[in-house]
C-alpha cells in the first residue's frame, strides 16, 4: 500500500507531508489563502530587492576601499571574512 505521506528532505530526514496538507487547513478560506499566499510573495520580493540593494552597496564600499590604498585582507579584517571572499565579492561573483 502506497504511503500517503511524502519525504520532503533527504532519506532519513524524517519530515513527512500529507500531499494535500496545504489546502486543507482549517479555519482558512479561500480569501484569507490568497491573502497570505500573496503577502508571501511581495514580502519575498521586497527582500529580494533590499538584498540586492545591501550587495550593491557592499560591493561599492569594498571598491573604494581598495581604490583608497587598502588590500583585500585589510578589507576583509575590517568586514570579518576572508580576503579571498572580498575579492569575489568585488569581481561580482
Amino acid at each position: 500500500m502506497p504511503s500517503l505521506y511524502l519525504d520532503a528532505g533527504r532519506e532519513g530526514s524524517g519530515r513527512h507531508l500529507h500531499p494535500s496538507a496545504a489546502s486543507r487547513l482549517p479555519g482558512v478560506d479561500r480569501t484569507e489563502e490568497q491573502k497570505a499566499r500573496r503577502a508571501v510573495r511581495t514580502a519575498q520580493a521586497q527582500y529580494e530587492g533590499e538584498h540586492e540593494k545591501s550587495r550593491a552597496a557592499r560591493r561599492k564600499a569594498f571598491t573604494a576601499a581598495q581604490k583608497s590604498g587598502l588590500s583585500l585582507r585589510q578589507i576583509a579584517d575590517e568586514a570579518g571574512m576572508h580576503h579571498s571572499t572580498v575579492a569575489e565579492i568585488i569581481a561580482g561573483r
